[in-house]
């Protein structure tokens, strides 16, 4: 995309791995790249995952890249309280989310973590995580109980954070 005088306006990526799998030098290498397309105007939204924070050994989580670049918009998912009609939406509990091991927390989030510190509720053990930290996702949408028609064949019960990151777009 980089070598390209015409480009795409949105790039959509349904693909991650835990942090501790990739080396530090890939991971910025290529949030150098997410910044470079977000200068050309190319916005990046990035599924969570679908495995909750994915908390390794109940000892650490394990944050998920790209999730985790703050050059991307990393989109979590959220569903109905009632999927077969009009209800409240809540979040879901296998959305992606959590703080980078590798990435600082940007200055555009700093305000809105520090309020969650304060004001949130059931926030796990600092041990857990680290607190400074680039956190994830930064938008929500809908990512339970999609139907899905395949050749005038519905399909119930599509779920998942690749689903919601599509929907943002």
């Amino acid at each position: 995309v980089s070598n390209t005088s015409q480009v795409p306006w949105v790039m959509s990526i349904s693909y991650g791995d835990v942090e501790e799998s990739l080396s530090t030098a890939y991971m910025k290498r290529v949030s150098v790249e997410f910044m470079k397309a977000g200068v050309r105007g190319i916005s990046i939204f990035v599924a969570s995952g679908d495995d909750g924070a994915s908390c390794k050994g109940n000892v650490r989580f394990a944050p998920s890249f790209p999730a985790s670049s703050p050059y991307v918009t990393t989109v979590g998912g959220s569903g109905m309280k009632n999927p077969f009609g009009i209800s409240d939406e809540i979040a879901v509990d296998f959305s992606g989310g959590g703080f980078s091991n590798v990435f600082d927390a940007p200055a555009y989030q700093k305000e809105a973590v520090e309020r969650y510190f304060q004001h949130g509720t059931q926030i796990p053990e600092s041990s857990f995580f680290n607190k400074t930290g680039r956190a994830y996702p930064d938008i929500s949408a809908l990512a339970r109980h999609y139907w899905i028609v395949n050749n005038r064949v519905p399909a119930p019960g599509v779920m998942g954070t690749s689903v919601s990151f599509c929907e943002s777009r």
